[in-house]
C-alpha cells in the first residue's frame, strides 16, 4: 500500500523497545553545532527520531510575540510526545533552549504520564569561532549577543565543539546516551 501503511502494527512493535525512550535536548549558542550534531547522531543511533526545534516555527506573520514562545514550546512538545508514544528508544531535540522555564514547558507539555530517560546537552565554542560560522552561514548576518551565549540555567553536560570533529563531538554524546539519565522531567515542575 502506499507508504507502507501495512506495516503499522509490525512498525511499532519493531519500534517498541523493553527501555524507557531516552530523550536527549542538543542545546546551545548559535551555531554551536546543534542541527549538524544532532543529525549526525541521528544516522549513527539505531531506532531514532529527531527533531530540529526551529522547524515547527514556520509562520507567516508570527502571532504577538507575548504568546510565540508558548506556540513554539507547545509544538515541540507535541512532536516530542508523539516520537516518545511510538516507542523510539532515542528521540533527540536540537535547539537553543535559553533556559529552565522553556525546558519546563517543553517537558510539560510532553506529560508526566510517559515514561523516558532525559539528558541534557550543551554545546558550546568562543565567541570568535561562533561568528565565523554565522558568516559561513550567512554573510550580512550579525547575530545579537544574546544569541552566542553558551551559559544555561539547567543542569546538562557541556561539551565544547571548538577544534573538533563532528564525529568527536557525536561519539561523546554517543557514549553519554549509554549511561544513567543526567536530568529528571519531574525536577522541572
Amino acid at each position: 500500500t502506499c507508504g507502507g501503511a501495512d506495516r503499522g502494527d509490525n512498525q511499532r512493535r519493531y519500534l517498541l523497545s523493553p527501555e524507557a525512550p531516552k530523550l536527549a535536548i542538543i542545546g546551545g549558542p548559535l551555531c554551536s553545532g546543534k542541527t549538524s550534531t544532532a543529525r549526525a547522531l541521528f544516522y549513527r543511533l539505531e531506532h531514532s527520531a529527531w527533531l530540529e526545534g526551529d522547524e515547527v516555527w514556520w509562520v507567516k506573520p508570527p502571532p504577538a510575540e507575548d504568546v510565540q514562545e508558548d506556540a513554539i514550546t507547545d509544538n515541540i512538545a507535541l512532536v516530542l510526545r508523539r516520537y516518545l508514544r511510538l516507542g523510539y528508544a532515542h528521540v533527540l531535540l536540537s535547539w537553543f533552549l535559553p533556559h529552565t522555564r522553556v525546558l519546563r514547558k517543553i517537558l510539560d507539555g510532553i506529560g508526566r504520564d510517559l515514561p523516558y530517560d532525559l539528558y541534557l546537552v550543551t554545546l558550546k565554542a568562543g565567541r570568535k569561532t561562533l561568528l565565523e560560522r554565522s558568516r559561513l552561514r550567512d554573510p550580512g548576518y550579525v547575530p545579537p549577543d544574546g544569541l552566542l551565549a553558551s551559559e544555561r540555567d539547567y543542569p546538562s553536560l557541556v561539551l565544547d565543539t571548538e577544534g573538533r570533529t563532528s564525529d568527536q563531538v557525536v561519539g561523546q554524546i554517543a557514549e553519554f546516551l549509554r549511561g544513567p539519565a543526567n536530568a529528571n522531567p519531574s525536577s522541572f515542575q
